[in-house]
């Protein structure tokens, strides 16, 4: 895993556009189009087959996600992630008892900073 992190990391260093827009003083960002955002199949690839073809209208932080990269999505980054992310790993180990709180929506699992948080629903 320490290899295949090191080889990603190598190849995005050598691959990934930088952007520097002019007048900026601090110059650096995580995508190189304005208002763009990232995707992380490696967590969960299945929340945006729900939102691919409405990305670009809902009405929170709308994206344009052009037909070629949906096309991506669904032939390349899907296929490979699918019971390979974080969320197949987390729900292979879940029992059925908490799986049924989750579909009953009692907990909520979510993740931040690489934590799972689980939040109660209250009463």
């Amino acid at each position: 895993m320490i290899i295949r992190r090191a080889q990603a990391t190598a190849y995005i260093l050598d691959h990934v556009k930088i952007s520097i827009r002019d007048g900026e003083l601090l110059v650096g960002n995580r995508t190189v189009r304005p208002r763009s955002g990232i995707l992380s199949p490696e967590m969960d690839p299945y929340w945006i087959m729900d939102e691919i073809d409405t990305i670009d209208t809902r009405p929170q932080d709308q994206f344009v996600f052009t037909e070629a990269d949906k096309a991506t999505y669904r032939n390349v980054l899907l296929p490979y992630w699918q019971g390979r992310s974080m969320k197949d790993f987390i729900n292979a180990k879940m029992t059925p008892e908490v799986k049924g709180a989750l579909a009953d929506r009692v907990i909520k699992l979510s993740r931040s900073n690489n934590r799972i948080m689980i939040s109660l629903k209250q009463p």
